[in-house]
């Protein structure tokens, strides 16, 4: 947990001296942030904005993703194994789909089944 946290300051220092908005959302019962879905952090967020998405043993459900967005999972920089108690991976289920707008973004450090569409150019 402290390494996520590290994470999330180290992140979020880099963000605010290029001007832009770090979202850190997470899904478990006991959020210790106020967003729990990527929807409503997209949703917030303007482009060239981060999202942090914390690992949890709920699947996130993917997105529409369309403005320059960085989305960061719980996985970006950690070993790969799943704790049940501190789960250190990112699972999204189902598609996220990168529309026109989105040229730019970056999806990293998730895990699970995910189709990604991808409509827009320079995604990676």
């Amino acid at each position: 947990m402290k390494r996520i946290l590290y994470l999330t300051l180290v992140v979020m220092f880099f963000c605010t001296q290029l001007q832009a908005g770090v979202y850190v959302i997470f899904n478990g019962s006991q959020s210790p942030v106020d967003l729990s879905s990527l929807q409503e952090a997209h949703d917030l967020a303007s482009a060239g904005d981060t999202i942090m998405v914390m690992p949890s043993t709920i699947d996130y459900p993917g997105i529409q993703v369309s403005k320059e967005l960085t989305i960061i999972g719980g996985g970006f920089g950690r070993p790969s194994y799943i704790d049940p108690v501190f789960p250190n991976i990112t699972t999204i289920s189902g598609t996220m789909h990168f529309l026109d707008g989105a040229e730019g973004s970056t999806l990293m450090g998730f895990a699970g089944f995910i189709t990604i569409i991808i409509e827009a150019e320079n995604i990676s």
